[in-house]
């Protein structure tokens, strides 16, 4: 099985040391800033695994919260 991971994190460096970390681990590994570029991931791709930070910036959900709302899905 493809090991697939998806990061989100509005830090750009935060995804890039997930990648550096990470690299070794997973077949794929995609970096997100945003929920609906994770989103579109998600739909394009069989994701295995999925880190997100828990605050995601001003004015938008915590993560916790985006996780609750991709697995209600």
């Amino acid at each position: 099985m493809k090991r697939v991971l998806l990061v989100m994190d509005d830090e750009v460096d935060i995804c890039r040391l997930f990648r550096r970390m990470l690299a070794k681990s997973f077949d794929e590994i995609h970096l997100c800033q945003t929920q609906a570029e994770a989103e579109a991931v998600l739909e394009a791709h069989e994701v295995t695994h999925v880190v997100v930070d828990h605050y995601l910036g001003e004015g938008r959900p915590l993560g916790t919260q985006v996780l609750t709302a991709w697995r209600r899905r």
